[in-house]
């Protein structure tokens, strides 16, 4: 599926139905892009977080240290703390310099989006970010 790229110029004059068939064209390669797949994906014990789903659980099983690859610009990504058998410290690439997100009891959670030079903090419910 690729984009189709037309600029303003390039649809003066066409149908409203063409034109709107684009745009629902282009938004939907958008939210595969950028959402990835709707559902969720999960993270047991030490590891990579996966970047396949919009959300992810995780579940630790001691002190884990969890990484966090570079998504695509624009990437959203919720991480949930389901299992707490142990703190689950994530490192990775942050925005502004952040060093490390610290998961440490159930149901704490931490929303990111992917910037143009790493992950930047959306949103925070409790989990310990320095």
């Amino acid at each position: 599926m690729a984009r189709t790229n037309l600029t303003l110029r390039q649809l003066r004059g066409k149908p409203r139905e063409v034109i709107t068939k684009l745009t629902e064209h282009d938004a939907a390669l958008d939210a595969v892009l950028i959402n990835q797949t709707a559902g969720q994906s999960s993270r047991v014990g030490a590891g990579a977080i996966p970047l396949t789903h919009r959300t992810c659980l995780l579940e630790t099983d001691s002190a884990d240290a969890l990484t966090i690859a570079a998504g695509a610009l624009g990437q959203r990504l919720t991480i949930t703390m389901t299992v707490d058998a142990g703190d689950g410290t994530l490192t990775g690439t942050f925005e502004p310099a952040l060093t490390s997100i610290v998961f440490s009891a159930i149901r704490q959670s931490v929303d990111l989006e992917m910037g143009s030079t790493g992950w930047i903090v959306v949103g925070n419910n409790g989990t310990a970010i320095t």
